[in-house]
């Protein structure tokens, strides 16, 4: 009596449906059946990623649109605007006594600190501009 309680218990149990309406049950079944059908030769290397592309088939997304809605891309920053002024400078001068940036900062790198080059970049730019602005 107490194992065909404890049998029912688990049955419930795996029978349960998540909120896309699938069940571990459901889905077992699913991959073993998959697994029989085709019979690879690594069963259990597949296994996971027969589960996923199952899992995958059921899944329904909350809501359409994604990442694209976001009002943050819709409109450019302030620091976009202000990056996109940078890349109208001149730099087109061979020495302009500023230093390389850039060539720099990968000696920094080689010491575990320093700048991503896109910001090094940027700021041989910026350093480029105030030259140009305050005739250094």
């Amino acid at each position: 009596l107490v194992v065909a309680d404890m049998a029912a218990q688990a049955k419930a149990y795996f029978s349960e449906v998540d909120a896309n309406g699938v069940s571990l049950h459901s889905h077992l079944a699913e991959v073993i059946h998959k697994l029989l059908l085709e019979k690879p030769k690594d069963a259990l290397e597949t296994f996971e990623s027969l589960s996923l592309e199952t899992k995958g088939k059921h899944f329904k997304a909350a809501e359409k649109g994604g990442l694209k809605d976001l009002k943050s891309e819709e409109q450019p920053t302030k620091f976009m605007m202000q990056s996109k002024k940078l890349f109208k400078v001149d730099t087109s001068e061979d020495d302009t006594g500023i230093p390389n940036v850039i060539e720099e900062m990968t000696n920094f790198q080689w010491a575990g600190v320093g700048l991503r080059p896109e910001d090094s970049y940027r700021l041989f730019l910026a350093m480029t501009a105030l030259k140009g602005d305050t005739s250094l």
